[in-house]
């Protein structure tokens, strides 16, 4: 397990929170991620981080930013850049993604703001989950818990991320 992945657990026993841990083949998708963990896509919390150039007027002023959508849905890249406020916006690297979490693309797990010095946005269609399943920092690993229960440990800042349908 990574770095990260290790700190998660720790969290999770340190606030006594409940939760099943999945070892599995390797998932880098969000298809595959849920085909391996035998649940429905949508209960997947797809991790994105991204690269920003901001303004000094903008709402969000690092160079980084992770957001948190449904696994199913896809990120509309406009929405998120207008949340932030920022010039550009791009996904970052597969360097930038291991410099700052230490993890390959397919394993970020949603735990920025706290684990990594990386703000974190997360999509208001993960309100209606009662459950959330993620990769652990490797993508042979997944975190299924509560949805209520992942909340109290990361402080949320809401928005509207996802491409219309």
């Amino acid at each position: 397990m990574t770095p990260i992945g290790s700190q998660i657990i720790a969290l999770l026993a340190q606030h006594q929170i409940k939760y099943q841990q999945q070892s599995h083949s390797a998932a880098s998708t969000c298809e595959q991620s849920a085909e391996q963990r035998q649940l429905p896509m949508a209960l997947g919390g797809k991790s994105l981080l991204f690269r920003s150039r901001y303004t000094a007027n903008s709402f969000h002023q690092g160079d980084f930013a992770m957001i948190v959508v449904p696994a199913d849905q896809q990120v509309d890249s406009q929405k998120v850049r207008r949340f932030l406020g920022c010039q550009k916006l791009r996904f970052a690297s597969s360097a930038e993604l291991m410099a700052i979490a230490g993890v390959e693309k397919g394993a970020l797990p949603p735990f920025g703001s706290g684990l990594i010095d990386v703000p974190m946005y997360l999509d208001e269609a993960l309100k209606s989950n009662q459950t959330i399943a993620f990769n652990c920092g490797v993508t042979t690993e997944s975190i299924i818990m509560a949805m209520s229960d992942y909340l109290s440990l990361v402080p949320a800042v809401w928005g509207q991320f996802c491409r219309d349908e």
